[in-house]
């Protein structure tokens, strides 16, 4: 074999992975992405809060003793993901996902099943802890890693800030941290998710949200890739459940509420956290997630230019740039141990804090 043939055969393998962006692709998903999807899930019902019941798929690697928790943005359900399911399949890692309630092949809340509401958003948070105590806790596994989309990463993020030891490590792709509400301003579209919630209309769709469409590429804001955002629009007609519409006043509330709290309580998130954002955005604002990495205590933000919201969903370049710096960073934390790190200082600074206390004390009696 010539050197240059022998070349030829290592990109090849080492791209093997991905499914390209070409004119087939739709076809090729449906043959390489979803045959591996229904071919290797184990499914199975969760029960979260309040006995809400949630589909959850998972993908064990018997010689893993690492864990990603995929979770999906607003609408999304881990049929949407057979994808990057199949991407990751050679990181070696067990992979795990569950639709968030309301949505997906999850149970609705309202009557309207195509309405996105949400009670209060820590219904979203308290449903992720009991999957990672209960469906992910069952494969013991030495490292737990968490790859969220959008409001997926708003989830995270509540999590790790109330929980900061629930895992090991953050890939946040364009998390919820902050989001435009084009055509009002920010503090309007605050003010008219509390008014309705006020004037007991929480449960209706907000002032522009409406039923569930098919939109049109040219005017979509979450995807250069044609082929991907053709075949994920696909879905619905396929799998007429996964049909979502827009959000509810209750569901605006609360998700302000939310990612305010995000970034008011950034400072709690410990964990190594990747920030990767879209550098078009128009769904949600960078400005948040510079605002949680800053106060974190060891994020690192990396944003990819042109690309729009959903980075897991884009065109190949950006896809590929995506998922090899995930996969680096995650890989980097497989030996870091920054839970003793952490709980050592903090036993530590608590030590100081009741020394200086105990000096504080001496010293006032002293005066008098």
């Amino acid at each position: 074999m010539t050197r240059l043939t022998l070349v030829a055969v290592l990109l090849a393998a080492s791209w093997a992975r991905a499914l390209p962006e070409t004119a087939a692709y739709a076809q090729d998903r449906r043959a390489l992405a979803e045959s591996y999807y229904f071919d290797h899930r184990v499914m199975e019902t969760l029960v979260g809060r309040g006995g809400v019941h949630l589909s959850a798929v998972s993908f064990p690697t018997a010689a893993s003793d690492v864990a990603v928790v995929i979770l999906g943005g607003r609408t999304e359900s881990h049929l949407k993901y057979t994808e990057v399911f199949y991407d990751l399949r050679d990181w070696g890692y067990s992979l795990y996902m569950y639709d968030h309630r309301g949505q997906g092949l999850s149970q609705r809340l309202l009557e309207d099943p195509e309405r996105q509401h949400v009670e209060h958003f820590q219904d979203y948070v308290d449903d992720l802890g009991t999957f990672l105590d209960t469906v992910v806790a069952r494969g013991e596994h030495r490292k737990v890693f968490i790859l969220a989309h959008s409001m997926g990463g708003l989830i995270a993020t509540r999590l790790l800030e109330r929980e900061t030891h629930a895992v090991d490590a953050l890939v946040l792709c364009a998390p919820m941290h902050r989001f435009y509400t084009a055509p009002f301003p920010e503090p309007v579209a605050q003010g008219l998710g509390w008014g309705g919630v006020l004037t007991a209309q929480g449960d209706e769709y907000g002032l522009t949200q409406g039923g569930f469409e098919h939109g049109e590429f040219a005017d979509n804001r979450v995807s250069r890739s044609r082929v991907r955002w053709e075949f994920n629009q696909a879905l619905p007609d396929r799998y007429p459940q996964l049909r979502m519409g827009g959000v509810t006043y209750r569901w605006v509330q609360q998700a302000f509420g939310a990612a305010g709290s995000a970034r008011r309580e950034a400072r709690r998130l410990l964990a190594p956290t990747l920030i990767l954002q879209s550098g078009a955005d128009t769904v949600v604002r960078n400005d948040g997630q510079d605002a949680v990495c800053r106060a974190a205590r060891d994020c690192t933000r990396q944003q990819l230019p042109g690309a729009r919201h959903e980075l897991l969903m884009e065109i190949d370049a950006t896809r590929d740039e995506v998922l090899s710096r995930a996969h680096a960073f995650l890989e980097q934390q497989r030996t870091n141990d920054w839970h003793a790190e952490v709980t050592g200082c903090t036993s530590a600074g608590g030590a100081v804090g009741w020394a200086v206390l105990v000096v504080a004390l001496g010293l006032a009696r002293r005066r008098r």
